[in-house]
Order: structure tokens, then sequence, then C-alpha cells
């Protein structure tokens, strides 16, 4: 092994899975440095984005104890618990803000944020930095958050929008991880329409579903906040989807995908923008109706199935599904050793991301 090239080394093991590399770190000092630099880990990061692989669903459980479940795409019906950074305070709800690059963001009322990687364990808790104007506004208020990636700086930025509808109060803070700084901004003349929404990561921007103004218009679009520029822009939807109202915004498969929700019949399409930023890539992946439960409202799509002839659905009457994009047939996941609802979906990728590089102050592992 010591024959061959260090470039082709790299090569080889930037293709394999996460796991086997964190145990290769044990054969000599030389693999270790090598998968712990940061050319390697990017190098690793971008063949898995190429191709679309080690990819697995982490799934919060709507209970008390407020578990999370991982589910490898390959078996989702097999879940394995998480540990994460709240979970042995056992303080309050947590949530998950975004995943990016195999970084799950989370946020806990009572603790704060948490950026974590559930694959190398490793996370670092960060300050509040939203506490001084959110506790004055903590009535009737709302916040909206969002994680992303900035590759100009190469930088994770955290987002968080914060709405109160009693004193008609607007802010957007954005916090640099490599600078451990923020900054706060009045401008922001949109009203963002769903209060379980946090921004979907896609094309160097978060994404939202919003309406201009600060009161409901009736007329929604997708909100995108650029984090290179830090401005917010408007994506345009698809033309063929008139008469529907949007529900959720989402990312399958390096494409940017929304919903339509058509209250009359009822039905559900999907709509999938293969193009980033076209508005004649828009395509209907596929359309729902009062099928499997009381409600399509909320529906979801998270990946496709390795043949490409399936795509996991998931609908918020808590329920996981394969639809098949061709007879159209719909296959319940019955997830073992878990009879609890689920309360959301998260699809992250593994990555031997780390925020090591992007801060200066310790991380810990969980």
């Amino acid at each position: 092994m010591s024959s061959l090239p260090l470039d082709l080394i790299s090569d080889i093991l930037s293709r394999l899975p996460v796991k086997p590399l964190l145990r290769f770190r044990c054969v000599s000092k030389c693999f270790c440095s090598l998968i712990d630099s940061q050319d390697f880990v990017k190098l690793h990061l971008n063949q898995a984005i190429e191709t679309n692989s080690g990819l697995s669903l982490i799934v919060p459980t709507l209970t008390s104890d407020n578990k999370f479940f991982s589910l490898e795409l390959d078996s989702v019906d097999n879940p394995v618990e998480i540990e994460y950074p709240f979970k042995k305070y056992n303080r309050g709800h947590t949530s998950v803000i975004g995943c990016c690059h195999g970084l799950l963001a989370m946020f806990n009322r009572r603790l704060g944020m948490s950026v974590f990687n559930p694959t190398t364990k490793k996370f670092k808790l960060f300050p509040q930095f939203w506490s001084d104007c959110y506790t004055d506004y903590m009535t009737n208020n709302f916040h909206f958050d969002g994680f992303g990636y900035d590759a100009s700086t190469d930088d994770y930025k955290l987002v968080r929008i914060i709405q109160s509808y009693k004193v008609d109060y607007l802010e957007v803070i954005i916090y640099s991880l490599k600078a451990d700084t923020w900054r706060r901004t009045r401008e922001f003349p949109y009203y963002i329409l769903d209060d379980r929404c946090n921004g979907v990561f896609i094309a160097g921007a978060l994404h939202w579903l919003a309406a201009r103004g600060s009161v409901r218009t009736g007329q929604n679009m997708i909100l995108a906040f650029d984090l290179k520029s830090e401005k917010f822009y408007e994506v345009q939807q698809p033309h063929g989807m008139k008469g529907g109202f949007c529900s959720q915004v989402g990312v399958l498969r390096g494409c940017l995908w929304i919903n339509s929700y058509y209250h009359d019949e009822p039905r559900c399409d999907i709509w999938v923008m293969k193009e980033y930023g076209s508005q004649q890539s828009w395509s209907k992946l596929c359309s729902f109706s009062k099928m499997l439960h009381e409600t399509c409202y909320y529906t979801e799509a998270f990946a496709f199935s390795k043949d490409g002839d399936k795509a996991l659905i998931y609908q918020h009457s808590r329920c996981l599904h394969w639809y098949n994009l061709k007879d159209h047939k719909q296959d319940v996941i019955e997830i073992r050793n878990e009879n609890q609802s689920l309360w959301d979906a998260f699809i992250c990728m593994g990555s031997l991301a780390s925020i090591d590089a992007y801060t200066t102050v310790g991380v810990d592992t969980v």
C-alpha cells in the first residue's frame, strides 16, 4: 500500500462509507492524518454528493422522551436510535433545524443550538445569539431557522427569522460559525406562512414558503436567502400549478421541490425543479389523493430508491411509504421496534464533516 501514490490512496478511500473510514484511522498514523485532513474530508464529501450515496433518514418521534432514530435507505424499516447532544440533559423538546453536508443543526429552547455529526458523534454548542430580542417578544412569537454552507467563504451559517404576531415584529439574525459573529437586519418585507417550516438548503441558499408583506395575502411563493450575499430573493413557481396552495418545499436528489395542495379534490402534487433557477425546468413528479390517510396536505418527498422507480414519501399523518412512479402504488413502511408516531423526517448524508475547522472553541463528542 505504501508504494501507491497518495492521490490514488485518497481517491480509493474517498469512495468508502464513513464508518469503515473511522476504523481505518487506527491502521497507521499516516492513515489517521490523511482521513482527518480537511482536503480529504472535502474530497469524500464531494464524492458522496456527486454519487448521492451514504444517505439515511433522521426521524424524531412524537414522544416525551424525544428520541431520534436513523434509518438507512436500504432498510428503512429497521431504526437505530441516535445519541444526540441534548439528550442527556432531558430538558425540553429538541428539534432539527436542518441538515447540510452530514451535519445536523439542532435547537432546544432551554439549552440553545448545536451542530452535530450523527456519524462521527462530534458536536458543538453555540451561544444563544437571539436571546436579547427573543425574550421581549416571546408571546405570540414564532421563529424560523435555517442551516447551510457558504462556499464563497467556506463557512457554515445559522439563520433565524423572528416573526411576532402580537406587535408585528420581524427580524433576521445571521450567525457565522467561522467568524463566531452574528448580524441582524429588519429588512424583511415577507411573512413566513408555515409555523413549523425551517429553511431548506440548496444551491447556496435557504428556502421557505412565504408571502410578501406582514399579513397573509393568500398568494404564497418560494422565498430564498442567499448565504453569500445575505440577501433575499424569490424563486419562480411552476406554470402548471395554478389553483393549488403550497404547503411544503424541500430537496430531492439535489433538486428543489414544492408541493401543491388542492382543497376541492383533495389532491397534492409534487413538482421538481430539475435545473435550479429555471422556471421551465419544473416537472410534476407525482400526485396524491386521499388514499391512505385523512389528509395529504403535508406531503414530502425525501429520496429515490436505488433503481429510481420509487420515491420515499412522508405524509404528515405520520406515515412513511414508497411510492411507485410507474404504477402509482404505495407501500406503507412499518418501522420495526418503534410503535410511536413520527413527528418529522430529514435526509442526512454520511460524512466526515466537522466544525473543528470552523470554530476556535472546543468540540465535544456524544
